[in-house]
């Protein structure tokens, strides 16, 4: 868990890098509660979808449900609330939604869905797979810079959220793989 990893955010990129196992239907792989929102920011790899909440609204994409590394993104700004969704590069979904919004402090959880602020946890919603370069940028970053991220094993780390930030605050069932994802 990582708490608070920022005061107010009017905007964000969110990248990871992400292989689930096709044997389970419901995999989340980021969450992000507050103490008024369990589903302040979530992404989910389910076998129909793709899918993010942003204060419990929800926006589906094509799923990523083959066994394969994937690249995911999300792009966001509260200006005009326009969203961007990318996989493996390449833009899946746009439009808008939660203008003006702005997401306040909280807890991030990777691997597992919080149902209640840092807690709520259940079996069913856990990410049986594998994850890696989670990051998150204060800011919206192009389709060029997306696309980059997607065409590369290590990534840029985020100016909001590090990869790096997550090892040492692994807990419960997880292990740190340091295997290169890219080989595969």
């Amino acid at each position: 868990m990582y708490e608070n990893p920022f005061i107010q955010l009017t905007a964000f990129t969110l990248s990871m890098w992400v292989q689930v196992d096709t044997s389970t239907t419901f995999h989340t792989a980021f969450s992000y509660s507050t103490t008024r929102q369990s589903n302040g920011l979530s992404m989910e790899v389910r076998s129909t979808e793709t899918r993010i909440l942003l204060d419990d609204e929800i926006r589906s994409f094509p799923p990523v449900f083959d066994g394969h590394w994937h690249h995911l993104c999300l792009t966001w700004t509260n200006v005009d609330g326009k969203y961007s969704m990318y996989i493996d590069g390449i833009s899946k979904g746009q439009g808008n939604f939660k203008t003006g919004h702005v997401i306040p402090e909280g807890a991030v959880v990777l691997g597992q869905e919080q149902d209640s602020f840092k807690g709520g946890f259940s079996s069913s919603q856990a990410l049986q797979g594998n994850l890696t370069s989670v990051n998150m940028w204060d800011k919206v970053l192009t389709a060029e810079e997306v696309s980059s991220l997607a065409n590369k094993c290590y990534t840029a780390e985020g100016n909001v959220i590090k990869w790096t930030d997550f090892h040492e605050k692994i807990t419960g069932n997880l292990k740190l793989n340091c295997a290169r994802f890219c080989d595969n």
